[in-house]
C-alpha cells in the first residue's frame, strides 16, 4: 500500500467528499443544525438590545408602576420578548436534537 501525500485541504476534501457518500442526509441535517445552532445566539443578543432599549426608552419618558402593563401596553416589547423565549426554546431543542442525532450516527 503506498502513501499518498496530501495537503491538508486535499485531505479535508476527500474526508467531506467520502462522508457526503456515506451519509448525505445525515450530513446534511448536521449542517442545517449546527448553522441554527450558531446564528441563534447572535439573534438573541441582539432581541436583548431591543428590549432594553425599549424599556430605557420607555422609563426615560414616564414612570411605571405595573410592569404588567408596560409590557402589555406596547407591542414591539411585547413581540420582542415573546420572540426572545421562543427562540431559546428553539436553541435548547436544537442541542436536544443535535446531540440525539449524534447518538444515533455511531450506531
Amino acid at each position: 500500500m503506498k502513501v499518498i501525500q496530501s495537503t491538508t485541504f486535499q485531505a479535508f476534501h476527500r474526508s467531506v467528499v467520502m462522508v457526503m457518500q456515506a451519509a448525505p442526509r445525515e450530513l446534511r441535517y448536521v449542517t442545517i443544525l449546527t448553522l441554527f445552532a450558531g446564528a441563534i445566539p447572535s439573534v438573541v443578543v441582539w432581541l436583548n438590545k431591543l428590549i432594553i432599549d425599549d424599556i430605557t426608552k420607555i422609563l426615560s419618558t414616564q414612570t411605571v408602576e405595573n410592569p404588567i402593563y408596560l409590557v402589555t401596553f406596547h407591542s414591539s416589547l411585547l413581540y420582542s420578548i415573546a420572540i426572545l423565549l421562543l427562540l431559546n426554546l428553539f436553541a435548547d431543542s436544537v442541542g436536544t436534537i443535535t446531540s440525539f442525532v449524534f447518538a444515533n450516527e455511531s450506531r
